[in-house]
């Protein structure tokens, strides 16, 4: 899938009513537009990472802001509490098949979604 296609599916995305229940944290949970993105972009793993960090779970009890930046088949993961928040959370992937771009997301209460979804 190229960016462009990902970027289009996403912004196109109406929402959904259900939910998804993280297989190993049962008290996380994701979106439908959370679960096409990973579907779309090979990024599962991306789920996995945030819902098995103690800094990560320890924030989206209040809010957190997540950015997935992709470029050169790397990935660059920051988790804050707000735009110009104070940095909780980093992690750079060596690689990934996801495809290249910045991808936003909001972890609040459990339950990770589509920055367009909150």
């Amino acid at each position: 899938m190229t960016t462009e296609n990902l970027q289009q599916l996403l912004e196109d995305f109406p929402g959904g009513e259900c939910c998804y229940a993280h297989p190993i944290h049962k008290r996380v949970h994701y979106t439908e537009g959370v679960h096409l993105f990973a579907t779309k972009a090979n990024a599962y793993w991306f789920i996995d990472i945030l819902a098995t960090q103690p800094k990560i779970l320890t924030q989206q009890a209040e809010f957190a802001l997540i950015e997935l930046k992709v470029e050169n088949q790397q990935a660059q993961i920051q988790v804050n509490d707000g735009d110009n928040g104070p940095m909780v959370f980093e992690q750079h992937i060596d690689y990934t098949d996801c495809p290249p771009g910045l991808y936003r997301f909001y972890f609040i209460k459990g339950m990770i979604m589509l920055d367009r979804e909150y």
